[in-house]
């Protein structure tokens, strides 16, 4: 019997773009983070190349889905794609910030405290209303007055910490071991 698959992937085109990414949107409104990445991924692969400053709006959302899934790391590298491909400077406060709280959830304070210190001046390009901007400084600030005493706290911490004594080291095993006694009985007829 002949198995036929159908194309899921018919080309790059702006408009089957965003109907992804407003699925995503919707997704990511629901908090359905995993489909949301799914959506977000196939508007990014349907998102013609010429289109820089739609992909960085996508890498972006898609960052978000990330940080909500707790995989800062591949948020913190779609951050950092969406920034070289000009991602709007109007915008920019929300990458500052959700890459200040990634470094957050990846217990990185010294990180997390520049990136709080960027968001301020980020904010100043941003077009929100009064009220929501003054919200997110404040936020901002906080955590800029917090997070030097918890660093303080860490390297306090620290010195009295013993060092954990190395592990002794493993015999190496070598590579592909299990494919140098095994071998397939078979024809090609089979």
């Amino acid at each position: 019997t002949e198995l036929k698959l159908a194309r899921e992937f018919n080309g790059k085109s702006l408009e089957r773009s965003l109907d992804f990414k407003n699925l995503g949107n919707k997704s990511f409104q629901k908090e359905s983070w995993n489909e949301a990445l799914a959506y977000y991924n196939l508007c990014y692969m349907a998102t013609p190349e010429s289109n820089e400053s739609e992909k960085a709006i996508i890498l972006a959302n898609r960052s978000a889905a990330l940080y909500h899934m707790e995989k800062y790391d591949l948020a913190l590298k779609d951050i950092q794609r969406a920034i070289r491909l000009q991602y709007p400077k109007e915008l920019m406060y929300k990458l500052t910030e959700r890459k200040a709280r990634c470094y957050l959830g990846k217990k990185d304070h010294v990180k997390a405290l520049e990136c709080f210190k960027e968001t301020l001046p980020a904010l100043d390009n941003c077009k929100l209303p009064l009220e929501r901007r003054q919200k997110l400084e404040r936020d901002a600030q906080i955590m800029i007055n917090l997070l030097p005493k918890n660093i303080e706290a860490e390297k306090k911490l620290a010195k009295g910490r013993k060092p954990v004594p190395a592990e002794p080291k493993k015999p190496a095993v070598p590579e592909f071991y299990a494919e140098k006694g095994l071998y397939f009985d078979y024809s090609s007829e089979e």
